[in-house]
């Protein structure tokens, strides 16, 4: 049953009395009758006594049993609690699907426990155990790059979806942008104004985001008659300050790019610094395509013109995905077959594309 631990606070050299929670089991044991029977009375179910079941809920009460809600299947509970382990916060990408995503599950009564991995695959390791201990009712993940074996068998054993990124080793359903569409996009309108050195800084192809990306950019090279010599994939995470490196390299070279495509709103954060450091302006120097669409790019320069990603869309398909996979609780996620869903990005045009100089 309940035991009260106490434990010291190391801030103020107080003890601090630690209330373990109550399960059913404890419930149960008080009463000298099984869990199962605890458990039916509790949830209201047939099978138990009026005047048992009303001796159940007053002993729970009385020991401060709470339910526990994300156990339950999601589509019958009042309320659930769902894992969501995103790889980048300081990304504005991954802030939209956030917001996007826990205000579709709420209105479906659901609510979403939010966690960030970093790029870090040790770190994301240690939020999928902590969301299983917890007893998430699903778990929607976007992977790291290296995740590992121990988070892809903690993931197997819960309703689950991938978000954007894939892992090649996890065989659950995918909800991600087509990118090669992006690129594609972003090449013709560039082509269109008169560039043929184009440049793109895109995501590590060791992800499915990445590897579109770059196929997308080089196939469109190759359709318009230009040489895709500038496409650059990058290993690291994709962030502000690879941008500024990158761009660097790029605008260092002899016969430099007349436009540039970024594979992200950070690493056209990047681009735009090493812009700035030497000088250079877009369009008049170099003109910038970018991906996703922060409000901020409206209001820098001249609005930078971006493939804008269907955030809103991402977010409806993987809460919706996830309620499909629980409607079926007793078949594992291995034992499904994985669907995929890849959503269209849309060209914006603004201010920081013209013709080559």
């Amino acid at each position: 049953m309940t035991s009260n631990d106490e434990s010291s606070n190391s801030k103020t050299g107080q003890r601090v009395l630690v209330r373990e929670q109550v399960t059913i089991r404890d419930v149960a044991r008080a009463l000298k009758v099984s869990h199962p029977t605890v458990s039916r009375a509790l949830h209201g179910r047939p099978g138990v006594g009026k005047k048992l079941t009303q001796l159940i809920r007053t002993k729970a009460e009385e020991l401060g049993y709470v339910p526990n809600r994300s156990a339950q299947d999601l589509r019958g509970a009042d309320t659930a609690l769902i894992g969501l382990v995103i790889p980048d916060l300081g990304n504005d990408i991954w802030g939209s699907i956030t917001r996007f995503l826990a205000g579709d599950l709420r209105q479906r009564g659901m609510n979403v426990v939010l966690t960030d991995s970093n790029e870090d695959s040790e770190l994301e390791l240690t939020h999928v155990r902590g969301l299983r201990e917890a007893r998430m009712g699903g778990i929607i993940v976007a992977p790291t790059i290296h995740m590992k074996v121990e988070t892809l068998e903690l993931l197997r054993k819960v309703p689950a979806v991938q978000l954007v990124r894939n892992h090649k080793g996890w065989d659950a359903p995918l909800i991600t942008i087509d990118m090669r569409s992006a690129a594609t996009q972003a090449v013709q309108h560039l082509h269109s104004l008169g560039h043929h050195r184009i440049a793109y800084v895109g995501m590590t192809p060791q992800l499915i985001t990445g590897a579109d990306g770059l196929r997308g950019f080089r196939q469109a090279m190759k359709n318009g008659g230009m040489d895709p010599k500038y496409a650059i994939s990058n290993p690291g995470a994709p962030r502000a300050a690879l941008g500024e490196t990158v761009t660097g390299e790029l605008l260092d070279k002899k016969h430099r790019p007349t436009a540039i495509i970024y594979a992200n709103s950070e690493l056209t954060i990047g681009g735009i610094a090493a812009l700035q450091a030497r000088g250079l302006r877009a369009p008049e120097d170099v003109s910038i395509v970018a991906h996703h669409d922060p409000a901020w790019f409206k209001l820098w320069g001249p609005g930078i013109t971006t493939v804008a990603m269907p955030v809103k869309d991402l977010a409806e398909g993987a809460s919706r995905t996830l309620l499909e996979l629980t409607s079926r609780p007793k078949q594992t996620n291995s034992s499904r077959r994985p669907a995929t869903l890849v959503l269209p990005p849309h060209l914006i045009v603004r201010g920081t594309t013209a013709a080559p100089p």
